[in-house]
């Protein structure tokens, strides 16, 4: 739980960068949207600018959690056992 906290922390961190509207947590998913409640005549620009942080950031984020690791604790929502060979992905 500890990485998705952090992982949500962050993604949500650059949502409200951005000025974007926080709606919900879904899973590890984040619900926001741009350009309301209030207009924003920009907010095209500013969610692809807040996604293209969200990428940059997961990258970083990436390579903190798998440092000194060999198996990935990524996809193990649910199933404590299923890790993923670190080096295969460049992490």
């Amino acid at each position: 739980m500890a990485l998705l906290n952090e992982f949500l922390d962050e993604m949500t961190r650059l949502v409200l960068k951005y000025e974007g509207t926080l709606d919900k947590y879904e899973g590890d998913a984040i619900m926001a949207f741009w350009g309301a409640p209030l207009p924003q005549k920009d907010h095209a620009l500013r969610t692809c600018l807040a996604a293209l942080d969200m990428q940059k950031r997961l990258e970083v984020l990436r390579i903190k959690w798998t440092k000194g690791r060999e198996t990935c604790p990524y996809g193990t929502y649910g199933d404590q056992h299923r890790h993923y060979d670190c080096r295969k992905y460049g992490w």
